[in-house]
C-alpha cells in the first residue's frame, strides 16, 4: 500500500500519483547526497522528492526537469487514502461458513479434512530420521 498523494501546481493543475517503496528510497538517498537526511529529519523535502520521483516514473513531468526546478512549481503537496493493490474477486458464498467466517483451511465443505503434513505424506518423519 502506498499514500496517494495529489500535488497542486502553481497555475492551478493538479496531479495524483502513489510513490513506491522504491521512489521512497530514492528520496532518501537524494536527501542524503543534498544533506536533507532521512524522512524522520526531513519528512517534507523526502515526500516532495518521493511525489517528483513518482511522477517521473509515470511520465507525468517535463522531460529533463530537475527536481528543484518542479519543485518551484509546485504550492502544495497532499496525502490522500491509501491506496491498494486490489485484491481478485472473490466468490464470497462459497468462500464463508454459515456464520460469515472463512473456515480455517480455506475449505468450503467442513466434511473435508486434510492430512497433517507433518504425520503424513512426503514431509513426515521418517521413524529413522535423524
Amino acid at each position: 500500500m502506498s499514500n496517494q498523494l495529489t500535488i497542486n501546481y502553481s497555475d492551478g493543475t493538479t496531479a495524483a500519483c502513489a510513490p513506491t517503496l522504491f521512489d521512497t528510497m530514492k528520496a532518501e538517498r537524494y536527501g542524503a547526497a543534498n544533506g536533507w537526511g532521512n524522512m524522520s529529519v526531513a519528512p517534507i523535502e523526502n515526500m516532495a522528492y518521493s511525489a517528483y520521483a513518482a511522477l517521473r516514473r509515470t511520465g507525468q513531468t517535463i522531460a529533463g526537469q530537475s527536481f528543484d526546478a518542479w519543485a518551484q512549481t509546485v504550492d502544495a503537496i497532499t496525502a490522500g487514502d491509501q491506496v491498494a493493490t486490489p485484491a481478485p474477486a472473490a466468490d464470497t458464498e462459497n468462500m464463508l461458513g454459515g456464520d460469515g467466517t472463512v473456515p480455517p483451511s480455506g475449505l468450503t465443505d467442513p466434511s473435508v479434512v486434510s492430512a497433517d503434513p507433518l504425520t503424513s505424506g512426503p514431509l513426515a518423519a521418517s521413524p529413522n530420521a535423524v
